[in-house]
């Protein structure tokens, strides 16, 4: 926390004027976008990790702090929307961090810090790769501190031509302890996005795209083509009926396969 609260201090100011033609997205979309592992620009070993209701601040792989974090939006009376982002430290209330959401897309975002440090913003960028890919002895855990009763998918197709996606379900007991469900892998796809039941808190859903149907980017200006952007890597050999979920554990990050997942 200490040396992170130090970086703060020493960002350098970027012009604002970078962010006069990023595109501002509705609260519940950046809430989507934000998910996932971002490095900070000017120090990378800094990484920020979104999950659908924590982040966490990592330093050279170690892990600092733990916060819960809102999305919100003001709206002006001239009718322009200004999206915000709280962090709230999970073992004390009184350490939070208050940023105004400049610029979010799927590779990049801008923070402005709203506090009584010096500098104005924070560049990030996502990271395209799994932490596996640096993992030179990985291994998948064997004695996970959970158990999974059920694993099933299930898959749709829409009313509209090319719309489909999959749903896999997870009856999942973290036997009491602190756990992270941070990604699930499934069929050359990824999800950090983990509904769960309002009935059963063991049952935990995780959506998956399939659709073929066009939809419209976001991307910066004078962004590189698509053609020349690095695609992402899936870092498993999976069989179709098979996952992977990654979670984090007293602070380390651990891999379990799931295996043989029935369809409904």
């Amino acid at each position: 926390m200490k040396h992170i609260k130090k970086i703060h201090k020493a960002i350098a100011l970027i012009p604002i004027l970078l962010l006069s033609s990023f595109t501002i997205l509705e609260s519940n979309q950046e809430k989507v976008l934000i998910i996932g592992t971002w490095n900070y620009v000017n120090e990378p070993n800094n990484k920020w990790i979104f999950t659908n209701d924590k982040c966490s601040w990592e330093f050279n792989g170690d892990l600092i702090d733990v916060f819960t974090y809102q999305i919100t939006e003001e709206t002006a009376t001239n009718g322009v929307v200004f999206s915000y982002l709280k962090l709230v430290n999970i073992n004390d209330s009184n350490d939070s961090y208050n940023y105004e959401i400049n610029a979010l897309n799927e590779h990049d975002l801008a923070l402005d810090y709203l506090g009584n440090l010096n500098e104005s913003l924070m560049l990030f960028e996502k990271t395209s790769k799994s932490f596996l890919e640096n993992e030179g002895d990985f291994s998948f855990e064997t004695t996970p501190p959970f158990t999974i009763a059920s694993a099933t998918y299930k898959s749709w197709v829409g009313g509209q031509p090319g719309v489909s996606g999959t749903i896999v379900t997870l009856d999942l007991n973290k036997n009491g302890n602190a756990i992270s469900l941070d990604t699930l892998y499934f069929r050359e796809m990824e999800n950090t996005r983990f509904e769960q039941d309002s009935n059963n808190p063991n049952t935990y859903r995780v959506h998956y795209n399939t659709s073929t149907r066009g939809a419209p980017i976001l991307v910066l200006p004078n962004s590189e083509p698509e053609s020349a952007v690095e695609e992402p890597v899936f870092p498993f050999d999976l069989q179709s009926n098979e996952a992977v979920l990654e979670y984090t554990f007293n602070g380390k990050r651990k891999c379990f396969k799931i295996t043989n997942i029935q369809a409904e």
